[in-house]
């Protein structure tokens, strides 16, 4: 699965990384209007899910304002190592949806070892 991860720019929003969802591995691809670079982990290993929902109010050059929805989603992996997933845009929910369906927040309850019944 491709979530974009989407930032406010000065001109609207802005692609700032692209994140490749497989069974096993999160990819973050940075950069994607230069030389990329490349984020590797494990999808598996989330220790911390936090999504932050917000709108952001601009006035447009022409002078119409217009309100932007905006979202991160931060994944801790390890102690020091972080993925977040960002959105601005007029569709918060899709990209919510396409977030949590292939990261799904059950995700931290897998590895959590055996569960008391």
């Amino acid at each position: 699965m491709v979530i974009p991860s989407i930032v406010l720019g000065t001109d609207g929003p802005k692609l700032e990384s692209i994140f490749l969802v497989s069974e096993r591995l999160l990819v973050e691809v940075k950069n994607p209007t230069g030389p990329p670079c490349f984020d590797f982990v494990d999808r598996r290993r989330v220790l911390n899910y936090r999504i932050s929902l917000g709108e952001h109010a601009v006035d447009r050059a022409e002078g119409q304002p217009i309100t932007y929805q905006t979202a991160s989603v931060d994944l801790v992996h390890f102690t020091m190592f972080r993925s977040t997933i960002n959105y601005a845009g007029l569709d918060v929910r899709s990209w919510l949806e396409t977030v949590i369906r292939a990261i799904p927040i059950v995700t931290l309850l897998d590895q959590q070892g055996p569960r008391e019944s």
